[in-house]
């Protein structure tokens, strides 16, 4: 990806015209030849598509290359490199490529796809307001026995591992960490009402649309207080493993402004598997605990 970013003028001019030299430019790895699942093409945009986001846009040599992902999109096209197994520390951060990676499929309906590996992150992962029928899914799917992982840095000063501002989001085949157990208010998934999301429009609508038919799969929760965190409704809890913490799921009043109040509902949970809660110190508006 460097050497696509430092294109020669010749090179850039091969691109240009109504007779190029070159059709595009061949993606063969990200740091080094086939470190990506298999190589991509990036053409020369006529358009300006907006401002590079190191994995779909890559702007070089006054010019501005596009692939456009087909499908939902593996982190390791947009820089992420995760931790294989037996990997030592110090580990990479991957919060700038993931969050570039979520915020490409935002609009689209594509989920991230995570390969097998643990993803370090030092900030909240956003999955932003428009990312209708996204969300984060596993490239191997629930057949791997390296299950993919997002985990929030213990040098990492935030509560949330993963903050959701869409409706009908998917997370399927995925394992997420908190930053420590023992933190209180940590949360691997907080499904948060987007009155409080910075920018928003009318909180009101943004608040009544937010959080509505999620689905959350075969996935493997740990390391918080609380795994999941919900201020929504008609959300699917299927096939999940919660460990350790004090909550597996706390459900909240979804809207607090009044307008469109009312209590969580709509939720649909069947077999899931809880164990090792720490039930001393459960709060009885809870769900859950074991």
């Amino acid at each position: 990806m460097q050497e696509m970013g430092d294109l020669s003028a010749d090179e850039v001019a091969g691109l240009k015209g109504t007779a190029p030299i070159y059709s595009g430019v061949k993606l063969l790895g990200y740091y080094k030849e086939g470190d990506t699942p298999a190589p991509i093409m990036y053409y020369l945009s006529s358009t300006d598509p907006g401002p590079e986001d190191g994995g779909s846009v890559i702007a070089t040599g006054g010019i501005k290359l596009i692939h456009n992902f087909v499908g939902n999109v593996n982190v390791l096209y947009f820089g992420a490199k995760g931790v294989e197994t037996g990997g030592q520390p110090p580990y990479p951060d991957d919060y700038s490529y993931l969050q570039n990676a979520l915020n490409y499929c935002a609009g689209k309906g594509k989920c991230i796809s995570l390969p097998g590996r643990k993803f370090y992150t030092s900030k909240i992962l956003s999955i932003p307001h428009d990312s209708i029928g996204g969300g984060i899914v596993s490239e191997q799917g629930s057949n791997s026995y390296i299950k993919s992982c997002i985990e929030l840095m213990a040098s990492s000063t935030d509560l949330y591992t993963i903050r959701n501002y869409s409706q009908g989001t998917t997370f399927k085949d995925v394992a997420i960490r908190g930053r420590s157990v023992s933190i209180a208010n940590s949360v691997a998934v907080l499904f948060k009402r987007v009155d409080e999301y910075p920018n928003s429009g009318d909180p009101w609508k943004d608040d009544l649309e937010n959080n509505i038919d999620a689905v959350i799969e075969g996935c493997d929760f740990g390391n918080a207080e609380t795994h999941l965190e919900f201020w929504g409704r008609q959300v699917t809890i299927k096939h999940n493993t919660f460990s350790g913490g004090h909550n597996a799921m706390l459900f909240k009043q979804f809207n607090t402004l009044g307008k469109y109040g009312g209590s969580a509902r709509g939720y649909r949970i069947w077999n899931n598997f809880f164990h090792s809660f720490d039930s001393g110190n459960a709060n009885p508006e809870n769900f859950a605990l074991i």
